[in-house]
C-alpha cells in the first residue's frame, strides 16, 4: 500500500479547508438570501381548512399541495380520500382563487366538472430506487382562466375573421397623436408608406444607433424606466432616442430620416437660423416592430419623461412575424404588454406573442396568424402591470 508523503499530506489538508470555507461561505449566504425573502412572510402550523377560512379573500390566491390520498408513497399515509374531500367541498365556497397539485381520481373529476374548474395534467417520471423508474401523471386543477381561453382552432377556419372582429372591438385608445398632428410625406401621395430598399437601410442603420444609444453609459434614465418596467433591453429589443440622433449629423443622413418620417421639418426658427426638426420618440423608449423577413420598419415610442405613445408608421409586428411551428399564440393589447410576456419567461419554443396595434388587428396580424398552419389556440391576454402581473382575458 502507498501512503501519502508529507507534501501531499499537506496539500490534501489544503484543499479540504478551502473546501470546507468555500461550503461555509455558501451556506451562510444561502441563509441570508432565505432570511430576505422570508421578511415579510407569515408560517401558520394548523389545519389547512383553517387557514382557507382565515384568509380567504377575492384577492387571495391559495396553492395547494396536499397529501395525495391515492398514492402508494409510505410517507402520505393517514391522509384519506374523506379529507380530501372536504378540502374539495371548502375551495367550491372560498372568494380567492387556487392551484392544487394532485394525482386524477374520479372524486376530482367530479368537482372538476361540477365547479367548472380547469385541469391540466402532465406524465412525471418517479425515481423510486437508482434502478427503478415509474411513470405518473399529476394533475394541476385551478380556477381562473389562465392558458385556457380558446379564440381560434384550425377547426374553426370559417369563423376566424369574426372572431378577429370580435377582438378588434375589445379595446380602442385615442388616435396616435403622431398621425394626427403631424402628415407623413407618404400619405400625402395617397397611399401607405411602401418602404423601397434604400429605406431599409436607414431603418436598419436608425435602430443599430439607437440600439448603442441605449447600452451606453450615459443612458441612465432610459435603463432606470425599462428596470422600474421589470424590462431588460435584450428580451424586449427596446432602444433609446434621445432626440438629438440628427445633431452634428450630415445632411444626407438628415435627408434619410426626413424620407422615413423620423424627422418632420419645423416652421420655427432655430438660435443659427437654419432649419429645426420635429423628432419622432424625442427622450422615449422605442419599440421595433418587424416584417415577415424581420426587417425593422417601424417603431413604437413611449416617452420617459412625459407619457406620450406613439406609432412611426402603421407596417411591421412586435416583436416579430411568429415562427411557423407556432401551436399557441398570445395576443396583448399592447406593445408594453407583449414585452412584459416576453420577460416573464412563460412561453416555450412553440408560444409566441403578437401585441395588437392599440387594441386593433391589422392587416399583417391577420395575414400573420393566417399563415401558421400548426397553430391550435390564440390566447387574449389582458393588460399587465409587470412581469409578475398577468392576466387572461374572461
Amino acid at each position: 500500500m502507498l501512503l501519502p508523503t508529507g507534501s501531499t499530506r499537506k496539500n490534501t489538508a489544503r484543499t479540504s479547508s478551502i473546501i470546507g470555507r468555500t461550503l461555509s461561505n455558501k451556506r451562510e449566504a444561502f441563509t441570508k438570501e432565505y432570511a430576505k425573502r422570508l421578511e415579510q412572510v407569515q408560517i401558520e402550523c394548523k389545519d389547512a381548512l383553517k387557514v382557507i377560512e382565515q384568509y380567504d379573500g377575492k384577492d387571495t390566491f391559495f396553492y395547494l399541495d396536499p397529501p395525495y390520498f391515492n398514492s402508494d408513497c409510505g410517507h402520505y399515509k393517514g391522509y384519506t380520500e374523506q379529507d380530501y374531500e372536504k378540502l374539495l367541498q371548502a375551495l367550491e365556497k372560498i372568494q380567492g382563487k387556487f392551484l392544487l397539485s394532485s394525482y386524477p381520481s374520479e372524486l376530482l373529476n367530479t368537482y372538476v366538472t361540477k365547479n367548472n374548474w380547469r385541469k391540466q395534467e402532465k406524465e412525471q417520471t418517479i425515481l423510486l430506487s437508482h434502478q427503478t423508474k415509474k411513470k405518473k401523471t399529476e394533475v394541476m386543477v385551478y380556477s381562473y382562466d389562465a392558458l385556457q381561453q380558446k379564440i381560434h382552432t384550425r377547426k374553426q377556419k370559417q369563423g376566424l375573421r369574426i372572431k378577429y372582429s370580435a377582438i378588434k372591438c375589445l379595446h380602442k385608445q385615442k388616435k396616435v397623436s403622431w398621425f394626427a398632428s403631424m402628415k407623413n410625406i407618404y400619405d400625402a401621395r395617397g397611399q401607405a408608406f411602401q418602404p423601397t430598399p434604400s429605406d431599409k437601410a436607414v431603418f436598419k442603420k436608425l435602430h443599430a444607433s439607437m440600439n448603442n444609444g441605449i447600452r451606453s453609459a450615459k443612458s441612465t434614465t432610459a435603463k432606470k424606466w425599462l428596470q422600474n418596467k421589470s424590462l431588460s433591453i435584450e428580451k424586449s429589443g427596446a432602444v433609446f432616442n434621445s432626440g438629438q440622433i440628427h445633431h452634428r449629423k450630415t445632411k444626407e443622413f438628415i435627408e434619410e430620416l426626413k424620407s422615413i418620417g423620423f424627422l418632420i421639418a419645423s416652421t420655427a426658427a432655430t438660435n443659427t437660423g437654419e432649419t429645426g426638426y420635429c423628432c419622432f420618440g424625442k427622450n422615449a423608449i422605442l419599440f421595433p416592430l418587424r416584417n415577415k423577413e424581420n426587417e425593422v420598419l417601424n417603431f413604437y415610442a413611449i416617452g420617459i419623461t412625459k407619457d406620450k405613445q406613439e406609432y412611426l408608421n402603421s407596417l411591421g409586428l412586435y416583436p416579430n412575424y411568429p415562427h411557423p411551428q407556432c401551436k399557441r399564440l398570445y395576443l396583448t393589447e399592447t406593445i408594453l404588454d407583449a414585452a412584459t410576456l416576453l420577460e416573464s419567461n412563460v412561453m416555450d419554443n412553440k408560444e409566441a406573442v403578437l401585441a395588437l396595434h392599440n387594441g386593433e388587428m391589422s392587416k399583417e396580424h391577420i395575414e400573420a396568424i393566417e399563415g401558421l398552419n400548426d397553430l391550435e389556440e390564440i390566447i387574449l391576454i389582458e393588460k399587465c402591470g409587470s412581469a409578475t402581473d398577468l392576466q387572461i382575458k374572461n
